[in-house]
């Protein structure tokens, strides 16, 4: 199914609510130096300060921080009380600045934002732990950032000025910090920002796509939860291998997900294990599978006689891509739990587990899958 961020969505219902506007979306091209500013060149061809007096901004994408090429200079470290930061240069800051740390190249963590830079000295006067995030202690000589607002911040245009390069719209309230250079925002003309979002939101939660999922007695044979706790890892020799859900295009081939097994190189015969299911002898049982084989690697699936510990029936492939696997089986004599393995056989294989069935040939009723919690939710059932 193709994939889209809600940005996009929102930006492609904006220029066609807002047709013939110009800008719309569009990113600034210089530093603000105030949080009440957006500079971008593209501003200046309208040259009519009506086209813009009220209408909203918002912050869109938050540009890659900046080095400012200074560090802190506390002499140790900076405390996540402090709210005066002294820094090697402050020449580099003006007031507004939204300020970030970190001993590499690229910051994470806590926000600050410049309040007052002392003209006579190398401190700055902080607001700590903006944009929702954490006061945290800073290292001595870590590197200063700065950055500019976060995403979807939204303010409305008071004012206008023209000066080409220079272009420049006055907003209310502040960002959170000055915008910088670089940093993506639209223009709505018309409606606030977060309604548009909303009436997306409401349209995407109330979207269907077609899905097949597995009707089994494998628990999670359909691969629909999210984590892999539903299946044990093993090998027969070496080191057990790692089990994953992968929603990766051209690796699921029914629901959401597949159950990806990726063997190590120490190992043969690595295998996810079902859960073991109650079965009573000489029943007849049918097994089926779908996978995904990585070009040179094998998959294999047994079913097994857990209570007499041996194989009941195998399939295997060396076939690249999808491949279905499907038998009919009698439980033995004696045996009381069965299980489904899904095989990497070999050392360093990968293979992709759409879903897995294992239904009992003479039973007539069955709970449907967990994944579906209303009865509109079906749509038809294919045997």
């Amino acid at each position: 199914m193709p994939t889209t961020t809600l940005a996009i969505i929102r930006q492609k219902v904006a220029k066609k609510l807002y047709a013939g506007r110009f800008p719309i979306v569009s990113v600034t091209t210089s530093d603000s130096d105030s949080t009440t500013l957006i500079i971008d060149t593209a501003l200046s061809p309208a040259a009519q300060i009506e086209d813009f007096i009220e209408t909203w901004i918002i912050i869109a994408e938050q540009a890659t921080a900046v080095d400012s090429e200074t560090n802190i200079n506390e002499g140790g470290q900076f405390s996540a009380t402090d709210t005066t930061l002294t820094v090697s240069d402050n020449t580099k800051f003006t007031v507004g600045d939204g300020i970030q740390f970190s001993a590499t190249a690229t910051p994470a963590g806590e926000i600050c934002r410049v309040t007052v830079v002392d003209g006579g000295g190398a401190d700055l006067t902080i607001v700590r732990g903006i944009q929702s995030t954490t006061a945290t202690t800073h290292e001595n000589a870590d590197n200063v950032f700065i950055i500019g607002p976060a995403v979807q911040e939204i303010a409305r245009v008071t004012d206008v000025a023209f000066d080409g390069s220079n272009s420049k719209l006055t907003v209310a309230p502040g960002f959170t910090a000055s915008p910088v250079s670089g940093t993506d925002y639209e223009i709505h003309y018309k409606f606030y920002p977060q309604h548009i979002r909303d009436k997306i939101n409401e349209i995407l939660e109330n979207l269907r796509r077609p899905i097949y999922l597995a009707l089994t007695l494998v628990t999670d044979g359909d691969m629909e939860s999210t984590g892999t706790s539903d299946w044990t890892a093993a090998a027969t020799t070496g080191t057990a291998p790692t089990l994953a859900k992968s929603t990766t295009s051209g690796r699921v081939l029914h629901g959401r997900r597949a159950l990806s097994i990726t063997a190590n190189s120490d190992a043969t015969n690595s295998f996810a294990r079902s859960a073991s299911i109650d079965v009573s002898e000489n029943r007849n049982v049918f097994v089926s599978a779908d996978v995904y084989i990585t070009a040179g690697d094998k998959a294999k699936i047994t079913l097994r006689d857990v209570t007499n510990g041996a194989d009941i029936e195998t399939a295997e492939s060396v076939a690249t891509g999808f491949v279905h696997f499907e038998f009919t089986a009698v439980v033995p004599a004696d045996c009381e739990d069965i299980q489904v393995w899904l095989e990497s056989p070999v050392a360093s294989d990968v293979t992709y587990w759409s879903s897995v069935q294992l239904l009992f040939t003479n039973r007539q009723v069955y709970d449907y899958p967990t994944a579906l919690e209303w009865s509109e939710d079906f749509d038809r059932i294919f045997y």
